[in-house]
């Protein structure tokens, strides 16, 4: 198998271990990924933004999604000092612990021979 495919593999496994022992669903995973990417970028988003992306779907939908990342302790809400009509999302350091285990394995995929 190609590195690349080994590498998707493994992603898949950890994805898929990742949303079921955090009793989320795919779509929460990719809007966590969006917000993780944000926050790197020091933009993080807004709670309203998000529930505008019609890629991610309608506004409820994204707004569930929102919630079962906050009881799942992936996402922190957190209001701007000088506007508290804003809302900052943020990835919490349980999110930060599956983004390192991502880290660790890219880095041993990238260890992989090519064939």
């Amino acid at each position: 198998m190609s590195p690349y495919l080994q590498f998707l593999v493994s992603l898949h496994r950890v994805e898929s271990q990742f949303i079921c022992s955090n009793g989320i669903e795919s779509r929460d995973l990719k809007i966590l990924e969006l917000i993780a990417v944000r926050n790197w970028l020091n933009q993080p988003p807004k709670v309203t933004a998000l529930t505008g992306l019609k890629e991610m779907g309608s506004p409820a939908v994204v707004h569930r999604s929102l919630m079962r990342l906050r009881e799942a302790n992936l996402v922190m809400v957190v209001q701007a000092v000088n506007d508290q009509r804003s809302k900052y999302l943020h990835p919490t350091p349980k999110s930060f612990e599956y983004f390192e285990s991502l880290d660790l394995l890219m880095s041993e995929n990238n260890g992989c021979d090519a064939r």
